[in-house]
This record gives C-alpha cells, sequence and structure tokens, in this order.
C-alpha cells in the first residue's frame, strides 16, 4: 500500500480524557488524514466505563477556528484587550528576561506559584506538577500551602464529612445499594469517575429508588432520581 492511500485510511488511537473531573475515560480518537474526526467510548472499556460530552467534543477545541495557537503579548492598557501575535522564541525569550529579572532583584522567593489544573493527568501538560518541578529547578519559590482559590472550602470540608482527603467510592459496590440519597450530588453534570453514573441508571431501571436533595432541578434530577427534594437555602 502507498503512503498516500495508507494515509486517507481512518486510524483508530486510544486515548484519555485528560480534563481534571477525575474520570479520565478510557476513549477512541478516529484519524483521517491526519485530523481527528471523531472520538467516542473505548472498546476496550469496562462495561460501565463511560465517557461524556466533554471528552467525545475535544477535537471540536482541538480545531476550533478562535482557538490561540500562538503567544500573545499585551500591547495596551490592562483592560483593552489589545494584543499582538508573537513568535514562541520571542515569549520564552520574554518570560525567561522577567524571571531572571525578578530573581536578580528580590531572590527567587519573591515569585509565588499559585497554579491551577485544569489538566491534570496528561504527562505534557500536567498544569498541578511541572509548573512546581520548573520552579523548583528554578529556585526556592513561594508555594501555597494553606489551601486553593479553586478547591479550598472543599479541602476543608471533606475532613469533617469523609473523614480525610483521599477517600474513593468503588462504584460498582452500588449494585448492592437498595437506596441511593444523592445530597448536594450532581453525578451526571459533574463526573465522579467515569462509572457512577451508569450503576445508578442501571439500579434505577431495576426499581431501586433514588432520592436526589438539591435546590436545583439538575440533571441528575430528572436523569437519575425518582424522587426530588428541593432544598430552600436560607
Amino acid at each position: 500500500m502507498s503512503d498516500k492511500a495508507a494515509a486517507s485510511e481512518s486510524t483508530r488511537i486510544p486515548v484519555s480524557c485528560n480534563k481534571d473531573c477525575g474520570g479520565g475515560c478510557p476513549l477512541t480518537a478516529y484519524i483521517e488524514n491526519g485530523r481527528i474526526t471523531k472520538i467516542t467510548d473505548s472498546r476496550y472499556r469496562a462495561p460501565f466505563m463511560t465517557g461524556c460530552p466533554n471528552g467525545f467534543q475535544a477535537h471540536r477545541v482541538v480545531y476550533a477556528s478562535d482557538r490561540l495557537k500562538t503567544p500573545l503579548i499585551r500591547t495596551g492598557p490592562r483592560g483593552s484587550g489589545a494584543f499582538k501575535n508573537i513568535s514562541w522564541d520571542n515569549a520564552l525569550d520574554l518570560i525567561a528576561e522577567k524571571l531572571a529579572g525578578l530573581k536578580s532583584k528580590f531572590g527567587s522567593e519573591s515569585i509565588l506559584l499559585l497554579g491551577g489544573s485544569g489538566s491534570c493527568h496528561g504527562a505534557l501538560h500536567n498544569t498541578v506538577k511541572l509548573p512546581k518541578r520548573f520552579l523548583r529547578l528554578f529556585g526556592t519559590t513561594s508555594e501555597r500551602f494553606g489551601g486553593s482559590y479553586s478547591f479550598g472550602a472543599t479541602v476543608y470540608a471533606l475532613p469533617f464529612m469523609l473523614g480525610g482527603s483521599y477517600i474513593g467510592l468503588d462504584a460498582g459496590t452500588l449494585q448492592f445499594s437498595n437506596l441511593k440519597v444523592l445530597w448536594g450530588a450532581n453525578i451526571a453534570d459533574t463526573r465522579f469517575g467515569n462509572e457512577t453514573e451508569r450503576w445508578i441508571h442501571e439500579r434505577k431501571k431495576q426499581g431501586i429508588p433514588v432520592i436526589v436533595i438539591d435546590p436545583r432541578r439538575s440533571r441528575t434530577v430528572s436523569r437519575l432520581g425518582t424522587q426530588w427534594i428541593p432544598v430552600r437555602p436560607g
């Protein structure tokens, strides 16, 4: 087969969603002529492991017409929205110059590591571990130890609710439960692993009651609940 003919054929590549919901869903990407054409659940997944629209539509993000593909530098006042494209070499040189200047003038501890996640499972774009690694090689930087603007309230509340931060749920054990109470747990919209929603939905079809306690009539209420208790905040 010629190289041209081989390139035109559809190729399936096993991938995993890199969103920070914690699902890490096993998926399959379909490649045609060097482009991703669709993403589906993996044929090798366990029976109740399923992806969600975030993972299935990832290729739309890759090929979005308004996606940023080059570094930008601000050319006007902050908030003006005035930017211009610069090359990667120029951007890296500018960042290196600024970091070196701060370290020389104020010391490396003047730099605060206040990163977020968003891509926390991958090796290439791990926004949790890689910034720490880089800045520790750069010098002793200031790091946050008292929580996060993103999930500080969660970290504070977890020990009181569950006994500790490193608590998990084997979704397969849901098949043995004859009553499910989802208290403020929006399972259908926020991924608690890639099996939880399917197991709850399966048990609902088998006649097991699922009580959802939530102020909002969420998708979990309409899709998974057999009874909705709409708490009135305050």
